[in-house]
């Protein structure tokens, strides 16, 4: 959708497709967010894991969306980036290193907005712009836990606006990636066991107005 100023009325943006004038002084930098979860275990070929969709008993640590699929009423967003966050623990149970690659390098993930991609690709192209900074030793090797920037995060060819009649989209898969077979890796070694359950987390970043308030 296009955006773009309007002159004489400084600080006005108006959105050419839906009609709407809003003013950049009633936007503030912000994500939302949304999680699942993924189980320890043997990873299933295709299992996916859907996004925005099943909130039921998630709290606000899981995700700032109230309704599935959509943005609260009033609210408008111009989406900039996109990323994704593994969490490092859930509850006492700390994610291993070895966890972590599992997902970031056999994961697949997509995101949309009514249908439409946004982006889409291996985890590993989803920095979430949060996280802590450094690296810690784990078997086997060094993991980073984050870059504490948004601008890590994966920027959009354009600004996107999202309005609360949209669907928000994201799928992450884990395929079989067969093709392997052709290197000796082995049926059993193709698709991921985890040691521990793991929470991703979706992270859209953008400019958010807030739905109007009483009071």
């Amino acid at each position: 959708m296009a955006v773009r100023e309007i002159p004489g009325k400084p600080g006005a943006l108006f959105i050419e497709e839906l009609g709407v004038e809003i003013d950049i002084r009633d936007l503030r930098w912000d994500s939302k967010y949304d999680s699942v979860s993924i189980a320890a275990g043997a990873m299933v070929a295709g299992t996916q894991f859907v996004f925005w969709r099943d909130l039921g008993g998630k709290q606000a640590i899981d995700t700032n969306i109230s309704s599935p699929n959509r943005l609260a009423a009033g609210e408008v967003m111009l989406l900039k980036r996109v990323g994704v966050y593994i969490r490092s623990a859930s509850g006492n149970l700390m994610v291993p290193t070895a966890d972590f690659k599992r997902c970031v390098d056999d994961a697949y993930l997509r995101y949309t907005l009514n249908d439409l991609l946004v982006a889409e690709g291996p985890l590993f192209k989803f920095q979430s712009g949060y996280g802590f900074v450094g690296s810690e030793a784990g078997a086997p090797g060094i993991i980073s836990n984050g870059v504490a920037s948004t601008s890590a995060a994966d920027m959009l060819n354009r600004d996107q606006v999202v309005t609360k009649d949209m669907d928000l989209g994201g799928v992450m898969t884990f395929f079989d990636r067969n093709w392997t077979a052709g290197q000796n890796i082995g049926a059993n070694d193709r698709m991921p066991t985890f040691t521990t359950p793991v929470v991703v987390t979706a992270v859209w970043h953008g400019e958010v107005k807030r739905a109007v308030t009483k009071g």
